[in-house]
């Protein structure tokens, strides 16, 4: 198993800055967190020169843990969210189609839908049935403005 200092050796190695690996000011956690401003430009100076998924794909080949962090736009358009329904696209009556986010709880069982929020009084009726009221009152209410 990997431990903190072999992943900044080989992030050393995967850097071409092998002449870092043994000084003394990043050779632990302690000494690089003293010398954090250097670290992060030492860091920033390679990854400034390559595309973030380019340089996410060569730290991952190399065995370092990583990401690229996404901006909103990116995570919106991102094809494997849209799989697995992570963003989903809702229809609106008013608002016409949108893009959101869609529900990270994934039951084989119980599989849920997104949709948009009714509009005010869209079930009206609906609701108003449920509670016993006829359709004479209910027009009643609606003629007189009560709903």
């Amino acid at each position: 198993m990997f431990v903190p200092q072999q992943f900044w050796h080989t992030l050393l190695k995967t850097i071409g800055r092998t002449d870092l690996i043994g000084d003394a000011r990043y050779e632990t956690a302690a000494a690089r967190w003293q010398h954090k401003s250097e670290v992060d430009a030492l860091v920033e100076d390679w990854t400034s020169k390559r595309p973030k998924h380019d340089v996410m794909k060569i730290l991952a080949g190399a065995g370092i843990p990583c990401g690229a962090c996404l901006d909103t736009g990116e995570v919106m358009a991102d094809p494997h969210l849209h799989a697995r329904d992570m963003i989903v696209e809702v229809s609106h009556p008013v608002r016409g189609s949108y893009i959101t986010a869609g529900n990270p709880i994934k039951l084989s069982a119980s599989p849920t839908k997104i949709s948009a929020a009714p509009l005010l009084g869209q079930h009206r009726q609906e609701i108003l049935k449920e509670l016993g009221y006829t359709p004479a009152q209910i027009d009643a209410l609606a003629a007189d403005g009560s709903t």
